[in-house]
């Protein structure tokens, strides 16, 4: 079963998140911040990271960016309720998928599961 890193400062959004993505049949791992997922002490199996930017904090932008730098070794999704600005582009050209806010659940999972099973290939 693929897992999905999910990441939010918002602690209510990470909780649904999480619930979503686990009523889609994945396994989760929740983190509250860029730095806490690249701080983890357990390095256990990542096969999907989805995080949720918050447009007005760059912080949320540059560790992307930081950890993407040599290539994505795994799908990354990217939520945003800005996802046309300059400062996504950039993750964007990473490789990332941006997704917008409000999303479709159902076809958020679709895509997360065509990803990882494409990664997996």
């Amino acid at each position: 079963m693929p897992i999905v890193s999910i990441i939010d400062a918002d602690s209510e959004m990470l909780d649904t998140l999480a619930r979503v993505i686990r009523k889609g049949g994945l396994q989760t791992q929740t983190f509250a911040s860029g730095p806490a997922f690249l701080a983890r002490t357990e390095r256990s199996r990542i096969d999907c990271l989805l995080v949720d930017v918050n447009g007005t904090e760059p912080s949320d932008i540059e560790w992307l960016e930081k950890l993407g730098a040599g290539g994505f070794i795994y799908p990354v999704f990217v939520l945003s309720v800005f996802p046309k600005a300059n400062d996504i582009a950039g993750i964007k050209a990473l490789g990332a998928v941006v997704v917008g806010k409000p999303f479709n659940a159902r076809a958020l999972i679709q895509q997360i599961c065509a990803a990882v099973e494409k990664s997996r290939a």
